[in-house]
């Protein structure tokens, strides 16, 4: 009976003997145990119930019951409990116990012993009762702690206690956030200490906090301190004033600019290079956060003379837009646009106009809603991109253009990408008119710190570093932003001890002084300057900061008064009061009004000051606000990035998905290949594009796919619950469809075959009910990548039962541009097969519909593949003069009018044609050109044959290393692709080698390491390849290689 038992139960609960930790294995014994150190005793059929509920036999529930007795007397030894009379179980008196509840009651004064919530971290699985009493224990304790609590504040304020009646009301305020006790004394506490702002800070957290969850005030009592607290304030302003100039500058601080002398001359004599034989070097200004940089950057453009006739465009980068691709360029886009319409130059710069129109289709006038750009593909995006890039250096050369883009650590890859291919592409040019000039945080990482270091290397961009003020300057900057001011030597220390030369902090610092009179309110922590400079701010101002806070790029005035639903005088007041704090800038463009917070600062401290609730409401209301502006047109790709990020940061799961899902499928829409349909947004290119190299069109869309696969968990972990009760049923098919197609398209645009099937038939499923247009379109969009698949694992019979299910679906309506696509490809599955007569048959059936269709110029790829494939069929015959007359109209059709991956196709069909007839040099021509238009895009169709058959004419000159390395390369393309055929090309030209075709191949040493096998077996394995695929050509070859290999 010696041992000694030391119980906690506030806090993570422990049950020490002799000092060491007792752990149960049976967790039901450890909770009877709590059970019985709280309440002395039990009946046994209560704790039965309590810890087993009903969940057990009564049987069971008595045997559990004993085991769970038998592990406590185990551990505290059999003596430890005992019974009373009836079914009482208890703790046997005579041990020595220790329980902390016991002492919290007992004792009235110490607060230590309340380490935390009753039985903290502690349940038991699965069982309501014992939970519930663990919970209405915390309860008990918490309200005596507070009790207690009340009274220790109360006693340590009357006592002149300040410092631990603070501290005892901020843990009160943890507790109890409502409980406005705490916030009164607090208020008397820095009254006393004359720490007004606090003391009003105080009072208007309680405010808000009451206002916002309660809809209540604040008591009486409270509102007179807080009155109280404000006159007091006033009065000592007045004081600290007297003897003083007279603040008479009515020049906001945050305006004025100084020093930076050496930084503004370097950025000048950049600007001065543009249109010069001298090479223009873009800058990029570095430093922390609040260092000046922005500052720097606009004064250098505004202040300086830039040059005669010179366009300026400007935009900014924020964190919450990182992942949503070119989304800093769309400012810049649309003025460039507005630019050319003002000067009259729309005609002149055609391309560039489209170009801009296909990468952002919300600049596009027509609100209609996208095209269907699915016919197999759509225009593919780097091709555009050179597009736009070309188009910029052309109006250079006429306009000199200044592009200033901020804060590029927030930039997203494709907009970097986009910045790297306009720099490189100028490199060429030995008079430069272009010039960008960026700004990013010292810590830069990732993309960015990448485009940085790649630029830097090859001598194109230069960084600037903006460092802080030194003393001096600081001192200087101070005097220039409050002119009137008295700078005594101690308030010149501290004033640059807090600030640290920063400029933003010395900006803030002074604002303090300004609004508040004194310098003895500045702090070294940034938070605090700010907080000093909100607290006063009344609290239906606070409320339009709030609002103001969730926009990150800025809000409308529009959009304010929307959602403030405030009348027009009052809502100009308080945004003139808050412009006047400089709290809030505004800026203007043709249409409407917009404000936003004088720096990210303030607003990151606006935002985190509310509410997680009040966050969710927000941007609840604010993606409701524009929704409301959808116009269900081009115009909506600018809406969705906002839609999304607001229904994300409001946690409505189901919102972000609709818009997250029409946002991607949008941009997918141009990134998958092949023979596109031109609808009436999407414009036809001219560019010669052999003035372009590959390494100028290196867009990254890694960050569409992060998005994407994002949207894929989430769907994924709901189900495939993407809706909520405000869509009626056709439009949540209609979000769900293209979330399948999208998703489905993605898989097997990357050569993810079956994971694309997946999504693919699950689209197919889900349209299979009810018939009408709508899911008519579902399903012909299913069957386009399905037989996307099939074509490109060359499965010609699997193409024909997706061709016939096609047909048979559009049998009963008037869709004849449609049957005229399902016949091409019906068409191109009988070449595959060998019916060459009866494919040409259907193919010159689809061309007949396409050349008289209303829409013809919609349908031009179409028209193009249709020749293109007849010309398959002539090659396949070996008839190469009537396949290159069908080659070339093709080409003539597609090939001069756009700059899409799918001419690339035509180009490797001719150069194979040229290269079977014996035309060498007919063939390195097209085969160099398919090669060019292949790495300018990401399609994957018949991407290795123009480099296997290139390899050809390379071997015919003896350039054994370039031959091998293009059968590389197009061994790697056909095993992603999963083509029999490519890659039986492939081996045959292999067999070829090692067969001795080539003269010396075989001895050479490069073709040995290569090669190892003997040229058996690559005969064997091209046959192989090829058992299912019609190819007399090949077949004629291996003829040849089989003859030669039975003569080894």
């Amino acid at each position: 009976m010696s041992q000694q038992l030391a119980v906690s139960m506030l806090g993570n609960p422990s049950i020490l003997l002799d000092g060491s930790p007792l752990v149960f294995p049976y967790r039901q014994a450890e909770a009877i145990l709590y059970y019985l150190f709280l309440n002395k005793a039990g009946n046994k059929y209560t704790l039965a119930d309590l810890i087993w509920e009903d969940k057990c036999t009564e049987e069971k529930t008595n045997s559990n019951l004993r085991n769970a007795f038998y592990i406590i007397r185990k551990n505290l030894g059999k003596d430890f409990l005992v019974k009373e009379s009836g079914d009482i179980i208890k703790i046997n008196p005579a041990f020595s116990l220790t329980i902390d509840t016991d002492r919290f009651l007992k004792n009235g004064d110490d607060l230590s012993l309340y380490r935390g919530d009753f039985l903290e971290g502690f349940y038991l699985k699965n069982n309501i009762s014992f939970n519930e009493w663990v919970t209405n224990n915390r309860q008990v304790f918490k309200a005596h702690y507070l009790k207690k609590l009340h009274c220790a504040i109360s006693h340590h304020f009357d006592s002149g206690n300040y410092e631990l009646c603070e501290s005892l009301c901020q843990k009160q305020m943890l507790i109890n956030e409502f409980d406005e006790t705490a916030y009164k004394y607090l208020m008397q506490i820095y009254l006393s200490r004359k720490e007004y702002t606090q003391a009003l800070h105080i009072y208007n957290r309680l405010e808000s906090l009451l206002e916002q969850e309660l809809f209540e005030t604040p008591a009486k009592d409270i509102q007179d301190l807080a009155f109280v607290i404000e006159q007091t304030w006033n009065e000592e302003v007045n004081k600290i004033l007297e003897g003083r100039k007279e603040l008479k500058s009515q020049e906001r601080v945050s305006s004025v600019f100084c020093g930076r002398e050496a930084e503004l001359e370097r950025i000048e004599k950049n600007l001065s290079s543009l249109g010069q034989s001298v090479p223009v070097q873009h800058l990029l200004l570095i430093g922390e956060a609040g260092v000046g940089k922005t500052r720097l950057a606009k004064q250098a453009l505004s202040a300086q003379p830039l040059p005669v006739d010179s366009l300026l465009l400007t935009s900014r980068c924020y964190c919450a837009e990182e992942k949503y691709i070119l989304k800093p360029w769309q400012k810049p886009a649309r003025e460039l646009l507005q630019y050319l319409a003002d000067t009259e130059n729309t005609a002149q710069h055609i391309s560039l106009v489209q170009s801009i129109q296909a990468l952002f289709p919300f600049t596009q006038e027509q609100c209609h809603p996208m095209p269907d750009a699915d016919d197999i593909s759509t225009l593919d995006y780097k091709s555009i991109q050179s597009i736009f890039v070309n188009g910029l250096i052309r109006l250079s050369s006429g306009v000199p253009l200044i592009f200033f883009f901020d804060d590029i650590q927030w930039a997203d890859k494709v907009s970097l990408s986009l910045m790297r291919d306009i720099i490189t592409s100028l490199k060429d040019y030995s008079r430069q008119n272009l010039f960008f000039l960026f700004t990013a945080r010292s810590s830069l990482e990732g993309d960015a710190e990448r485009f940085s270091e790649d630029m830097c290397s090859i001598g194109q961009l230069e960084h600037i570093t903006v460092n802080r003020f030194d003393y001096g300057d600081t001192i200087f900057l101070a005097s220039r932003l409050l002119p009137g001011y008295v700078f005594t030597d101690n308030v010149k220390e501290q004033l640059f001890h807090e600030t640290e030369g920063n400029a933003l902090f010395i900006t803030e610092a002074v604002n303090t002084i300004k609004y508040h009179g004194s310098p003895d309110d500045i702090t070294p922590n940034m938070r605090n300057i700010i907080k000093q400079r909100i607290a006063p701010i009344p609290a239906e101002y606070r409320q339009i900061m709030n609002l103001v806070s969730i926009f990150f790029d800025g809000v409308s005035y529009d959009c304010l008064s929307v959602l403030s639903r405030k009348e027009d005088f009052e809502l100009v007041e308080i945004l003139e009061y808050l412009l006047d704090k400089d709290l809030l800038k505004e800026d203007a463009d043709q249409e409407n009004t917009f404000f936003s917070f004088s720096h990210q600062k303030i607003l990151e401290y606006v935002y985190d000051e509310m509410s997680w609730t009040k966050k969710r409401i927000l941007h609840n209301k604010a993606g409701h606000y524009f929704e409301s502006r959808l116009c269900a047109g081009p115009a909506d790709m600018a809406l969705y990035p906002k839609l999304i990020f607001h229904f994300e940061r409001g946690a409505n799961r189901q919102k972000y998905l609709k818009y997250a899902v029409k946002y991607l499928y949008n941009y997918l829409n141009v990134t998958h290949e092949f023979f596109p349909i031109i609808g009436h947004n999407l414009t036809l290119f001219t560019l010669d594009m052999r003035e372009e190299t590959s390494d100028r069109l290196s867009a990254d869309l890694s960050s569409i796919e992060e998005l994407l696969y994002a949207v894929e968990n989430k769907v994924n972990e709901s189900s495939f619950e993407l809706f909520d009760g405000e869509n009626s049923g056709e439009e949540q098919l209609e979000i769900l469809s293209d979330y399948l197609h999208m998703i489905g398209r993605h898989y097997i645009r990357i050569c993810s075959y079956e994971k694309g099937l997946f999504y693919i038939l699950k689209l197919k499923e889900l349209n299979q009910k009810t018939p009408s247009t709508f899911r008519l379109t579902k399903l012909l969009q299913a069957n386009r990548q399905l037989i996307c698949v099939y074509i490109n694992r060359y499965e010609p019979d699997k193409m024909e039962e997706v061709v016939s299910e096609s047909l048979q679906l559009l049998s009963p309506t008037d869709f004849s541009d449609e049957t005229a696509i399902w016949k091409r490809l019906q068409g191109l599955g009988d070449i595959m097969k060998g019916s060459l007569e009866k494919g040409i048959s259907h193919l010159q059936d689809a061309i007949e519909i396409f050349s008289s269709s209303p829409a013809r110029d919609e349908h031009l790829y179409n028209l193009a593949a249709a020749y293109s494939w007849i010309g398959e069929a002539f090659r396949h015959s070996m008839a190469y003069e009537k396949a290159m007359e069908c080659y070339e109209k093709a080409l003539q059709i597609g090939g001069s009018n756009f700059l899409v991956s799918g001419v690339s196709v035509f180009y490797a069909y001719a150069g194979m044609a040229a290269y079977d007839s014996g035309s060498l040099c007919s063939a390195e021509k097209y085969l160099t050109e398919s090669i060019a238009r292949y790495e300018q895009g990401n399609l994957m169709w018949g991407r290795s044959l123009p480099y296997s058959y290139y390899s050809q004419i390379l071997l015919e000159k003896g350039e054994w290393d370039k031959a091998l390395n293009h059968l590389e390369t197009a061994l790697g393309y056909a095993e992603k692709l999963q083509n029999p055929y490519e890659k039986g090309v492939i081996y045959r030209i292999y067999a070829q080698i090692k067969a001795g075709v080539y003269p010396a191949g075989e001895n050479n040493i490069s073709v040995q390491n290569a090669l190892p096998s003997d040229a058996a077996y690559y005969y064997h394995e091209a046959r192989r390849m090829l058992r299912d695929v019609y190819s007399p050509v090949d077949e004629q070859y291996l003829d040849a290689v089989e003859k030669i290999v039975s003569e080894l």
